[in-house]
């Protein structure tokens, strides 16, 4: 399994799909508290991520349900879904352990009412992978991915 240490924890914004421009416009970022989550840690890994979009799926993790009974989903890169998949079940199982708070263990158990669970959305930000829950948030996802893909080609 993964060493987890970084997961940055972000909430989905009230976006139309039409308006998704990237990762910056679906999500809000909770601030994390430590300085390991900027000088640009998060380009840094959307940057692997993007530029390696061929080797990455949505995995569904069947047994990991939230309170509207949407599935985990667990965007990560094919060759290392094993490991991937024992590092989501963790951080379903325990909130702390790791740099700040992760709240997806609170997010799932207390169906989101705690005054720290402020995120539906958690990105291991050394180990390059999402987890979202649900068709709807994995898919809004892929749109915001494909756009900062096409965008990044354009570019280069």
């Amino acid at each position: 399994m993964y060493n987890l240490w970084l997961i940055q924890t972000g909430k989905f914004r009230n976006i139309q799909k039409d308006d998704i421009t990237g990762l910056d416009s679906l999500i809000s970022w909770n601030y994390m508290g430590s300085a390991e989550f900027e000088f640009g840690a998060l380009p840094e890994s959307l940057h692997r991520i993007v530029a390696q979009y061929k080797q990455y799926e949505f995995v569904e993790i069947k047994g990991i349900k939230n309170k509207n009974n949407d599935t985990l989903r667990l965007y990560c890169k094919i060759e290392d879904k094993a490991s991937a998949i024992l590092a989501a079940k963790h951080l379903s199982k325990n909130d702390y352990g790791y740099k700040e708070f992760c709240g997806l263990h609170s997010y799932l158990t207390r169906n989101g009412n705690n005054e720290f669970v402020t995120g539906n959305f958690w990105w291991d930000i050394e180990n390059d992978f999402f987890i979202v829950f649900g068709d709807d948030k994995q898919n809004m996802t892929e749109i915001a991915l494909n756009k900062l893909k096409e965008k990044w080609l354009k570019e280069n």
